[in-house]
């Protein structure tokens, strides 16, 4: 996977009981190479909470997403928080995916959010780039 290059970081103690956070963004596929497969994968610290569907896309085609993310204790180094949301790809036939679940987070700790991207093989024909990347804690 490659990361962006842009990340935002959720200060340490930021996500306490009821806290929530909701990350946005786009990433353009600027070019692909033949018929290769491009994956989004959205991550808190190393913990995955949303990855596209592997799809072969075109030039201009698009993966948006909308999601959240919210703790259920006090600030700590291994606080239970949910997480979900809903995101995919602008290409036709590749339907959006919805993504859910719950892990620990260490919210006592600054928590960076990224934006990566997974090319089916490895060639210079393959480009990306985040247009779009939003995070607001509440």
């Amino acid at each position: 996977a490659q990361a962006f290059g842009v990340k935002y970081t959720i200060p340490a103690s930021s996500l306490n009981a009821g806290d929530k956070a909701r990350i946005q963004g786009q990433v353009k596929a600027i070019a692909q190479n033949g018929t290769d497969t491009f994956t989004v994968t959205v991550k808190i610290g190393s913990t995955t909470i949303w990855t596209s569907s592997s799809t072969d896309i075109a030039a201009n085609d698009r993966c948006v997403f909308d999601l959240w993310v919210g703790a259920t204790a006090a600030a700590g180094a291994a606080v239970d928080c949910r997480y979900g949301g809903i995101g995919g790809w602008s290409t036709s036939g590749a339907g959006p995916t919805v993504g859910g679940g719950a892990g620990n987070l260490a919210t006592n700790g600054a928590l960076d959010v990224t934006v990566s991207i997974t090319y089916g093989s490895s060639n210079s024909g393959n480009q990306s780039a985040l247009e779009f990347f939003s995070v607001e804690v509440t």
